[in-house]
């Protein structure tokens, strides 16, 4: 009895100091973690869907459960095995295909050279500065991008758009006046060009972020590449 007794002592101690140091956490509330990000393929309704995991530095508590990764929350995509410490709201994973209990409401990362601010089809490449990804939200569309000012999203918000257009099509909509539009560069086939909105799609609430981004236009059109 006095050695199961001692065992069973030794067996409360281990966990006791297993769970020395790791931080007890709730749902909702904004905090800070720390960790190295990966990027999983998962199936989703039937389509091959990328995720980020956040592997944390130090695993955390709750529900008496022990936290060891959780999948990010986030509209913006993330180099894999970036290092990084990212603000955020801790939630429920119940609307995800991934087998993760939690997840992590991104708000802000501590690193901006950690977005993936490259986005490619098949007939061009673009990159944005990485500064603007933080406010920034990027649409595939079927012939390009559309660059929209995430705070201002509810307004429209879109800025401008990247669009890859047959040679034709591009002297069509030249002649256009309505369509306000610029040429960036071209093939024998066709004609990449940034095509701006003929309404305003922004409020004077967040103007701020959306003339950040309209004055970069220049870097932006600099940085696209046929294939």
């Amino acid at each position: 009895m006095k050695k199961f007794k001692k065992i069973a002592a030794l067996i409360i101690m281990t966990l006791i100091l297993t769970n020395c140091g790791k931080e007890k956490l709730k749902l909702n509330e904004e905090i800070e973690l720390s960790g190295t990000v990966t990027i999983k393929e998962i199936t989703e309704n039937n389509e091959q869907k990328k995720i980020s995991i956040l592997n944390l530095d130090k695993p955390f508590i709750i529900d008496g459960n022990t936290i060891n990764k959780i999948e990010l929350d986030y509209d913006k995509d993330i180099k894999n095995n970036s290092e990084l410490t990212i603000k955020g709201v801790l939630k429920n994973n119940e609307d995800s295909s991934s087998d993760l209990a939690y997840s992590f409401s991104v708000e802000d990362i501590s690193d901006i050279l950690s977005y993936i601010n490259t986005f490619s089809n098949d007939e061009f490449s673009m990159t944005i500065p990485a500064e603007l990804i933080k406010i920034s939200t990027i649409e595939k569309i079927e012939n390009g991008f559309i660059v929209y000012s995430t705070a201002n999203m509810k307004n429209g918000g879109e800025v401008f758009r990247i669009i890859s257009v047959s040679n034709d099509e591009f002297k069509v909509l030249n002649k256009n006046e309505n369509s306000y539009i610029e040429k960036i560069t071209s093939s024998k086939e066709k004609t990449v060009i940034i095509k701006y909105p003929t309404t305003e799609e922004y409020s004077d609430e967040y103007f701020s972020d959306y003339e950040k981004i309209a004055n970069q236009i220049n870097i932006i059109k600099n940085n696209v590449r046929l294939k």
